[in-house]
This record gives structure tokens, sequence and C-alpha cells, in this order.
């Protein structure tokens, strides 16, 4: 069984259709962004390249010139400002530009995009809060400049609220799962996603952010999370021994963290392989390649979904050859694409607060 799915990003088609859980009679409605039926800003055209976007980001810094961000956005050719559109934020490694993880992903191209607004947040010299070398968060606030980029996004632009989507890598990828710890900022996602994602203990850490600064404001917010990762990482190991680098989080022992936020049963010492973890289901995929792990959380199918690959060193998944580093790293092309399995993936999810459970989600079957 192969990995490779259809074009992704099938919503708002996907999402529009009827729940398959315990909301099935209940078609999920868009949530227009105070944007729709503005006048487009003159530098965003529907189809044209990608353009960078300067914002302030007042509490990012003391430091006023590190108060102004930026951030790159496409929009499909087939967007209209009268029209709710998905939106994707996708984070870069660290020290990848956005220029790069743009073109990494391919999430700014038809074939994996065609509905959605893709954008990729820059962080402060290309990194992004949740390594042991970024700045602290009192000096450097990435959360808050997420809230802020959405902000100015919802305001520019026609986006359905109810159909934000976040997805990084290695760095970025740590992003997204201080985004999950954070029930405001990440609330605001219907669902999130990491590639080769790094969650450092707090020990290793000068302050704590995936352990005990996990969970603030989380009480009764579901938060979707899908994650993959190479057996043969070298850079973010997968049992969390990094050699002489500071140690990570295993990344069962991550999964679990974040299962029990989202009310999934997660109970149990033994963590090797994941068999600590009480999944739904277990599945063998690519030729025995894949295994891929999901959860039931809540009544939801498939909140947490990990998808552990062999063979796979520190890159994304994809069936294109880039070659230099990005390629050492990863161990070569795979032949499946992250890009489509997550984007499919985030075609069940959007947030419900319309049927009056704020920051709730719900699935639905893509078509």
């Amino acid at each position: 069984m192969s990995l490779q799915t259809p074009s992704l990003f099938s919503f708002p088609g996907a999402a529009y259709t009827a729940s398959h859980n315990t909301l099935a009679s209940i078609l999920a409605p868009s949530a227009p962004s105070s944007g729709c039926g503005s006048a487009l800003p003159s530098e965003l055209i529907p189809g044209a390249p990608s353009v960078n976007i300067s914002i302030l980001s007042p509490l990012s810094s003391p430091n006023e010139t590190l108060q102004h961000r930026q951030y790159r956005i496409h929009l499909p050719a087939s967007y209209s400002n009268d029209k709710p559109a998905p939106l994707l934020l996708t984070f870069n490694g660290q020290y990848q530009p956005t220029r790069s993880i743009e073109n990494y992903t391919l999430f700014s191209t038809p074939e994996f995009n065609s509905n959605g607004i893709a954008v990729y947040p820059e962080g402060i010299d290309n990194q992004f809060l949740g390594d042991v070398l970024s700045p602290n968060s009192s000096y450097i606030n990435d959360i808050q400049f997420v809230s802020d980029v959405l902000d100015d996004l919802q305001s520019k632009l026609c986006i359905d609220t109810n159909r934000i989507y976040g997805s990084g890598f290695s760095n970025g990828g740590s992003l997204t799962a201080l985004l999950s710890c954070n029930g405001t900022v990440g609330g605001r996602f219907a669902a999130l996603a990491a590639v080769g994602g790094a969650y450092y203990p707090d020990d290793e850490m000068t302050e704590p952010l995936f352990g005990a600064g996990c969970g603030s404001g989380r009480e009764n917010v579901t938060i979707p999370y899908l994650e993959i990762h190479g057996e043969e990482d070298k850079v973010v190991a997968y049992d969390g021994n990094n050699g002489d680098s500071p140690a990570m989080y295993p990344i069962p022992v991550y999964l679990e963290k974040l299962g029990s936020l989202n009310g999934c049963n997660t109970s149990a010492p033994d963590h090797a392989g994941l068999t600590g973890l009480s999944t739904n289901s277990t599945q063998i995929l690519n030729g025995g390649n894949i295994t891929k792990y999901s959860w039931t959380c809540n009544g939801l199918e498939d909140v947490m979904v990990h998808y552990k690959v062999k063979g796979l060193g520190h890159g994304w998944p994809s069936t294109v050859y880039y070659g230099g580093i990005l390629d050492e790293y990863r161990l070569g092309p795979t032949t499946w694409n992250a890009s489509a399995v997550i984007g499919e993936w985030f075609g069940k999810w959007s947030l419900k607060s319309a049927w009056g459970t704020e920051n709730a989600t719900f699935q639905s079957q893509a078509p």
C-alpha cells in the first residue's frame, strides 16, 4: 500500500461534507474573516509569484528593529476576496529561508494546494522559538508573532477562520508543537502538523516550553496533531538520544503528552515503538517502510496521527530530488509526498465554534 494520495487541499469541498462521528448530521459552515469583501491589496495577485509582507509584531522584542517581522504569501489562481478560503501557515526549519521551505513543501503549487492561501512566516534569523539556541520568549515571542500574522491576514483577506492550519519542519515543527501547547493562539488552528519536529525537556532549555510550560489554556480545547518522523533522523533522533547534542523527548513520549491534552488514551509506561500508547489503529504502509499510528480522542477519530518512517533521515518526504544538504540529511527522495498526506488529513478538520463548542473540532470524511 502506498501513501501517495490525490491532490491535497480538496477542501473546502471536503470540509463541507457530512461528519461521520458524533456530529453526523452537521455540515461545517465557513466563518468569513473581516477582510472578506474588501479590496485586495495591490501587491497580492492570485496565481502570481509569492511576495513578502512586512508587519509590526510589537511583543517580539523591546528592540524596535526586531519588532518588524515579515511573512511570505502565495494566493492560488482561484482566490477571490469575496469567498472564504482555507489558510495554511508553514514554518521553516532552523536557518532555512522562507523561499526554501516554500520550494521544499510545494504548498504554493496547484498540484498540492489548489484552493488554500499559503503563508510562510519568517523567524528572526530564520529561527523560531523552541530550539535551545533560540532567544527566550520574553525577547522574541513567536507565539505572539503567529497571532499577529493571523490578525493581519484576516484583516486584509477573505479567510475561512474555521479552516486555518499549521505545518512545520524541524524547528518549524517544534513551533507547531508549542502552538498545540497553547489553547489561545493554538486554538485558532483547526489542525497542526510537524515533520521531523524537535521537542526538548525543560532541563535542556533556558525556559520551560515543551514540559511544564505546555498546556496552559488547553482545557476543553482539541487541537488535532499529525507527526511524521524518520527512524534514521540524525538531527532529531527518534529516541531522543542525540549524542553530544542536547537530549530531546523521544517522539512517542512527546506524542503521549500532546495526546493527553487532546483527551486521548495514552496511559502505559512502555514507549518503545509506540507500544506504550493506546492507539485505535495501526497500519503498515509503503511496503513495510511506514507504520501509521492513529488515536481516537474524545470520540473523534484520527485526532492524533503519527507516521514512523524507515530509511528516512531529517527531511520532508517527497518524490522530488533537491540535492545538496536537504537530500544529504533526508537520505534522498521518497516514493510518497508528505505534503499530500498532511493536506489530505487537514481536509478532515474544521473548528466547530459556530455550533456552540468554542475551540473544538470535528472530523468530516473527504470525498
